[in-house]
């Protein structure tokens, strides 16, 4: 009995049973289902969140800075770099431990499992998404992948020169050649550690546990409904920052100042795939988060796009962010029909109203793109001009130019969605109605966020939406969705092949200049495997209950911030 008493005990130090109170359990809607838990596979924005709350990389972003900066997490201090800029040595925290769910077992985090992290990135088998970050940029580890494969047995074995532990707490990265980006790698919840033991143990299948050292454990996993999070409350190594450098930071965020996080006691991600369903959660505090949609502007916000009196109560509050994401019509550069044809490429573009589209789905929210690069990153050119404007006249000449007149002869092409909500799927009706005002015939194929990226991975779209949430604020990340080694299943998902953009890229990387990236956004406009649409800004309404709220596009593992209000 005393045996049993001391574990139940245990378990409640472990979760928190004392303060395990739903009241204090931040609810949160997400508009797709999670398709994978595994932190190789955090390549689209839902994945993310879900994972980086049990899993850590070595850096993250400061809360309350802006712009971004870096500061460490499971790292000492940020790295020491030598004098080539090709040798990272990096001192990770001691006595830090990984933790599951309802068990007592722990284990301490060493250098080492880094090195497996990384390794297994590259593993064949794995299939991550996130493999593009560190291939041909770290010693020894293509060759790694290339003698590996998917094989287990010699995956400790086989050792990657520029990956290793110098001891205990000591982890070392060699470069193949110099990459200042690769710190942002570093804060990306693909670089997490994962020890050896778990990769054997669970054959290289994360799916069913999460084995980190975040400030959550995972209590319950139903990926199309419901993921719950109680509180690790043995997590100790991070606490509420103790300053910030923008002024809408509210007092109410540094009466928090150097408390040990998470400050509230659990998360409940619940998977609510339509906009209305999720409003009227948000209105019954079901949720506590709702990103406004086209469906909801105009119910939520007045003519001034401020929230409506009868919704500006205690309990609702309103937050306006610009944001790193951005959107485009997406071309496969490998079809046989729109990709081999520049024309009729320039003829879809000018035959898209995107005033109009920026005005029915984002109720003038989002902000019409004229360049690859976001406002606020490097190369973005406030001033240059969009040279495919809506024209119906132009669209039908490019069309006869691309050989189809008024679309005779031309078959029917294929719009596939990245979802399935009406918001979703009236953008891609949007789409048919324009094409067929110049004689283009559509098909839309409807599919689940999970069935879109599969097929992008296959290579088996011809025309969608295509969109990025930058993983970091450098225009490398970027400039990665155009490299002919990065397509499907690679992030370039519309095989862009350009020799000339893959030599400026790599010009760039060795000596960033504005020039440069100018150069290869004048071959991109020309070649048009995108035609932009807009760079997107978030409205978000959240209940008054919570506290210490901060928008953010790049910072996945903000929840521990949050805090209930009494």
């Amino acid at each position: 009995m005393m045996k049993l008493i001391i574990k139940v005990a245990l378990l409640c130090l472990l979760v928190s049973c004392s303060k395990n109170k739903k009241d204090d359990v931040i609810l949160i809607p997400l508009t797709e289902a999670i398709t994978s838990v595994d932190p190789a596979q955090a390549g689209n924005t839902i994945n993310a969140e879900i994972v980086a709350q049990v899993y850590e990389p070595l850096y993250q972003y400061s809360y309350l800075t802006r712009p971004y900066k870096l500061e460490p997490l499971l790292a000492k201090d940020m790295p020491s770099i030598s004098d080539d800029g090709k040798t990272y040595t990096i001192d990770i925290k001691e006595n830090i431990y990984y933790y599951q769910h309802n068990t007592e077992e722990k284990r301490e985090l060493t250098a080492q499992d880094f090195v497996s992290g990384i390794k297994r990135l590259a593993l064949l088998s794995t299939k991550s998404t996130g493999w593009w970050l560190f291939e041909g940029k770290i010693l020894g580890l293509d060759a790694f992948r290339k003698e590996a494969k998917s094989d287990l047995s010699n995956f400790e074995s086989i050792k990657v020169q520029g990956l290793q532990a110098l001891n205990k707490y000591r982890l070392q990265i060699k470069l193949t050649k110099k990459f200042p980006q690769i710190i942002y790698s570093l804060a990306m919840i693909y670089s997490a550690p994962i020890p050896y033991d778990i990769v054997l143990g669970n054959k290289n299948n994360l799916e069913e546990v999460m084995y980190g050292t975040g400030p959550y454990l995972a209590s319950s996993i139903k990926k199309n409904s419901l993921v719950k999070f109680v509180k690790n409350t043995a997590y100790q190594h991070n606490r509420y920052p103790s300053n910030g450098t923008r002024k809408s930071i509210e007092s109410g965020h540094l009466s928090d100042k150097n408390k040990q996080l998470p400050l509230n006691s659990g998360l409940e991600f619940k998977v609510i795939k339509e906009s209305q369903t999720r409003w009227l959660n948000f209105l019954k505090e079901k949720v506590d988060f709702f990103i406004l949609t086209k469906d909801h502007f105009q119910t939520a916000l007045n003519e001034e796009n401020k929230l409506k009196k009868k919704y500006k109560t205690d309990k609702i509050n309103l937050t306006v962010s610009s944001t790193l994401t951005y959107w485009w019509l997406s071309f496969n550069m490998d079809d046989s029909l729109i990709g081999k044809n520049k024309n009729l490429r320039y003829a879809i573009a000018h035959a898209f109203d995107v005033e109009k589209y920026i005005q029915m789905f984002t109720n003038n929210i989002g902000l019409q793109a004229n360049s690859l690069f976001p406002p606020s990153v490097e190369g973005h050119d406030i001033g240059r001009k969009n040279t495919f404007t809506f024209n119906l006249d132009k669209a039908k000449s490019y069309l006869a130019k691309a050989g189809f007149p008024e679309g005779k002869g031309m078959p029917t092409l294929n719009f596939d969605t990245r979802g399935s909500s009406v918001t979703v799927r009236n953008m891609a009706e949007f789409f048919k109605i324009q094409m067929k005002k110049v004689g283009i015939k559509v098909k839309v194929h409807v599919n689940s966020f999970g069935d879109f990226l599969k097929k992008a991975r296959q290579n088996q779209l011809q025309v969608w939406q295509g969109g990025w949430a930058m993983d970091y604020p450098d225009p490398e990340n970027i400039l990665a969705l155009l490299q002919s080694k990065n397509v499907s299943p690679g992030p370039n998902s519309a095989n862009i092949r350009n020799k000339k953009i893959d030599l400026l890229i790599e010009q760039y990387l060795k000596n960033p200049k504005k020039k440069t990236l100018r150069e290869i956004e004048d071959i991109f406009s020309k070649e048009l495997p995108w035609a932009l649409l807009y760079y997107s800004r978030n409205y978000v309404l959240f209940n008054n209950r919570v506290q210490n709220f901060m928008p953010s596009d790049l910072i996945y593992n903000f929840y521990k911030y949050l805090k209930v209000k009494d």
